[in-house]
């Protein structure tokens, strides 16, 4: 992935660009931020983080399939006052 990198006072920002962002009318000239450290992995209080099941065979299919099932979800610490979304982007 090519990102571009600003170093500021409090860290620094990774810029990606992302295709619906710019191919969606609503979302042109916008951004958002994304502190990655802020989200996390979390699963219900006793329950595994995640069961395969193997064998598994619809009522209508010939075929057994196996799946990963978890209960969890994501979470987002200090209620996201380190995300945002910028609108209405210009450099001018």
């Amino acid at each position: 992935m090519d990102f571009q990198e600003f170093l500021l006072p409090n860290g620094r920002v990774l810029m990606k660009s992302h295709p619906l962002l710019s191919i969606h009318g609503l979302y042109k000239k916008s951004a958002f931020l994304v502190d990655f450290a802020s989200i996390k992995w979390v699963t219900m209080a006793g329950r595994p983080d995640g069961t395969a099941k193997d064998d598994v065979q619809a009522d209508d299919e010939d075929v057994r399939r196996g799946y990963w099932q978890t209960d969890g979800s994501l979470e987002v610490d200090n209620g996201g006052l380190s995300m945002a979304y910028l609108g209405n982007i210009s450099s001018t």
